[in-house]
């Protein structure tokens, strides 16, 4: 999330200004995704942190969230919270799919 793969190419190319989750919050992703759903655990307290998190950036004005890990939304939907959800492995796999039958 630190790093500008997404940012720079949202905010230069669309105009979108990007927020990430402080370092404590990214902590806690991380180590949902490395610790339990990698391994196929779904915790309640899991789901709740996220949806705590994802509240707290629209708090803070974010309109929508990415779901820029594969396991997220095996975890969180996006009847979960009240802003856009961006579930990059749908939308990649969307993108394939058109390119493969050449839309």
């Amino acid at each position: 999330m630190e790093k500008d793969f997404y940012h720079k190419i949202l905010n230069q190319v669309y105009g979108l200004e990007i927020s990430i989750p402080s370092e404590k919050e990214r902590n806690t992703i991380h180590q949902i995704i490395y610790e339990e759903l990698i391994f196929g655990v779904f915790k309640e307290t899991s789901r709740q942190s996220y949806i705590t998190i994802i509240n707290g950036l629209k708090e803070k004005g974010a309109e929508g969230v990415i779901f820029g890990c594969t396991e997220i939304p095996l975890l969180v939907s996006s009847t979960d919270v009240s802003i856009a959800t961006f579930n990059t492995t749908k939308i990649h796999s969307q993108k394939a799919v058109d390119f493969a039958l050449a839309k």
